[in-house]
């Protein structure tokens, strides 16, 4: 009898990584669409689709993802992971809709230009165009936008910050919370040899290694000299002032190193900042809800309450 369950990835970690990204990106959408029919989809208010022009007149499309209710809502702009490289909108849409509904946000998901057909920066200026654009156009999406977050994961983590770095310097949208899951902060890599050597279990990741960082830096990265700007690595950056943080980092991930020196780098510098170190996690453990993992459930729920507190949204949804 045939196997009704999800399918297994076609190619292993260090098999993918030979392929170029055109490749990489079909072979992972033939696999997440075999994938998330085995997923329940949570059921929010509406999904829409739409478009804006970016800072060079590009197109950017978003996903807007609304709560039931009246509103106006608060306002989350999420941009997602995949080393500036891969994914897209489909492939983090469990995420969005979780937030949207437990978090009684407006999610907007960015499709910011990847890699490496648009290099760093065109994708950083397409995410703080997003902002800009979801704040300057809040009744166009039912938010108050004196409540907006920004929210990401692995890349999309490191687009966040970057975004409320430029915020900051560019007097733009006030941003009331930054949520990090197991974010990129720093591109030079000085914290890779440390996440080896800090005494947790050696494993061969799954989902992230090394490898994979570097040809996630050799398509996202011109030159080796931007790997130290701040806007690609933002544990350089200025990071006084910043919105509160809330860093999710996990036990057996390459960037775990990186992502605790942030949170020490963002509390030195005075800013409201919370780490969770989830153990016995690989990069990536947050990417579908709902999921059958009380750990990553507990994981997921701090994240919600975070985010309420954050645009002081009173708790009602149930989990």
């Amino acid at each position: 009898m045939a196997d009704s369950g999800p399918p297994k990835p076609e190619l292993t970690l260090v098999e993918l990584f030979k392929h170029e990204p055109p490749v990489i990106r079909e072979k992972m959408e033939r696999f997440w669409n075999k994938t998330k029919v085995f997923i329940p989809m949570t059921e929010i208010g509406s999904v829409t689709e739409t478009s804006f022009k970016s800072i060079d007149q590009n197109d950017v499309n978003i996903r807007v993802y609304t709560p039931e209710g009246q509103g106006p809502f608060p306002a989350i702009v999420y941009y997602h992971g995949g080393g500036f490289v891969l994914c897209n909108l489909d492939t983090h849409d469990f995420v969005c809709r979780a937030l949207c509904k437990f978090v009684e946000a407006v999610v907007i998901s960015v499709e910011y230009r990847l890699a490496p057909e648009a290099k760093y920066p065109k994708g950083v200026e397409d995410c703080y165009a997003a902002l800009c654009h979801v704040h300057d156009n809040a009744q166009k999406y039912n938010i108050d936008n004196s409540k907006i977050a920004v929210c990401g994961d692995s890349a999309g983590g490191n687009l966040s910050t970057v975004t409320c770095i430029l915020a900051k310097e560019r007097n733009g949208p006030k941003i009331s919370f930054q949520g990090l899951l197991y974010p990129v902060t720093d591109f030079a890599f000085k914290k890779k040899k440390d996440a080896e050597d800090d005494g947790k279990p050696k494993h061969v990741s799954n989902a992230l290694d090394r490898n994979a960082m570097n040809y996630f830096g050799r398509h996202y990265l011109t030159k080796r000299s931007e790997a130290f700007e701040p806007y690609a690595s933002p544990i350089r950056a200025d990071v006084s002032n910043l919105p509160p943080a809330l860093i999710i980092v996990a036990e057996l991930d390459v960037l775990r190193a990186e992502g605790i020196a942030y949170y020490e780098k963002l509390k030195e510098a005075g800013v409201d900042c919370k780490l969770i170190d989830v153990s016995g996690q690989d990069h990536g453990f947050l990417t579908v809800w709902p999921t059958p993992d009380p750990q990553v459930r507990e994981t997921f729920e701090a994240l919600f309450k975070a985010m309420k507190e954050a645009l002081s949204v009173s708790p009602k949804a149930n989990l």
